[in-house]
């Protein structure tokens, strides 16, 4: 079932796919499921681990290759999705320049990552990744977390990923921002209601950072979704 923040963006999707024609589509990082339906659409995918790549049967082309170096067909997608991705690149402003230049004129990006700023965004940037792997094996119940090319992966969280710097981004590349939106994953919401010690942690860090912050940064929504429009020609 997917979430209300999901069926916003599918609206978008759906309300600006072209006439008569199938869209074309960037899957980047298409290990990770966009949660968004695709249709018809010609799906191409790209993603730097060939495991990731066969993971995913929605593909009609693959793309073995980094996104922040490879060079992507300028202009050539009606449609690009990068869904829990940007937060896993050294570089994602490399990334993001090089999706927005494959970006067609009346198409869309859309941005799914984590909230930096977030409890989740902030416990994230300060453990080490031993201890994500440890957490998807003991409080989400994953076995097998973080083998044969699974998650959790390394995270670096970058300040390109703030929104701000998305906004910036934006401006830079003359795409309208259609759609922004901070949330509380359904996986946080699951985590905080089985894990009371968890979700005193979260509240106490919460409130600390409301303080500090006088209220600007409010840490609980852990999730961003940006949905981006370049005009078409001559709008």
């Amino acid at each position: 079932m997917k979430t209300p923040e999901v069926l916003a963006v599918q609206a978008v999707v759906d309300a600006k796919a072209p006439a008569g024609r199938p869209r074309r589509v960037l899957e980047a990082g298409c290990g990770s499921l966009s949660h968004l339906t695709l249709h018809e659409d010609h799906v191409t995918g790209i993603d730097i681990s060939a495991a990731q790549l066969a993971r995913n049967p929605a593909l009609e082309e693959r793309i073995h290759g980094d996104l922040e170096r490879y060079p992507l067909p300028p202009a050539a997608f009606d449609l690009v999705i990068s869904w829990d991705v940007l937060e896993h690149l050294p570089a994602p402003e490399r990334a993001l320049a090089n999706l927005a230049q494959a970006l067609a004129p009346g198409g869309l990006l859309v941005l799914a990552f984590p909230n930096r700023s977030s409890v989740k965004g902030l416990v994230t940037r300060l453990t080490p990744h031993r201890f994500h792997v440890w957490a998807y094996r003991r409080l989400w119940g994953v076995e097998r977390a973080g083998e044969d090319d699974r998650a959790p992966f390394k995270t670096y969280l970058r300040p390109a990923m703030a929104p701000g710097a998305i906004w910036d981004f934006a401006r830079r590349e003359g795409l309208v921002v259609l759609q922004d939106q901070a949330y509380e994953s359904l996986m946080q919401r699951r985590l905080r209601k089985n894990h009371p010690l968890v979700d005193l942690g979260f509240r106490v860090i919460g409130a600390s950072v409301r303080l500090l912050t006088r209220g600007r940064i409010d840490p609980t929504p852990s999730d961003l979704i940006f949905v981006l429009e370049r005009r078409p020609n001559g709008a």
